[in-house]
């Protein structure tokens, strides 16, 4: 017989087992996030935040070698005007 707290869904509808989940390669990077491969040119970042972001990765190699190049020709400028002010201060 029956537990009386059962319900009649209950009874006629018994709970069924988790779903597996999926198997996703998950990649731990460092800091404080891991990476989901999507495909071959998207992951998704899972963070520790409540939200998630989708990177696409060619995207963000593009991003990153302009990003280089910016900064190696502001170093050079940097060198540039470090030099001269350098000579400037021999001058004194």
């Amino acid at each position: 017989m029956p537990d009386e707290t059962s319900t009649a869904s209950e009874i006629n509808n018994p709970p069924q087992p988790a779903p597996m989940p999926v198997d996703t390669p998950v990649v731990k990077a460092e800091g404080e996030f891991t990476l989901e491969k999507i495909d071959d040119d998207n992951v998704r970042k899972i963070t520790s935040h409540p939200d998630v972001s989708i990177v696409n990765i060619p995207a963000m190699k593009t991003a990153k070698a302009d990003l280089e190049k910016t900064i190696e020709t502001l170093q050079a400028q940097l060198d540039q005007i470090n030099e001269v002010l350098g000579e400037y201060a021999k001058l004194k």
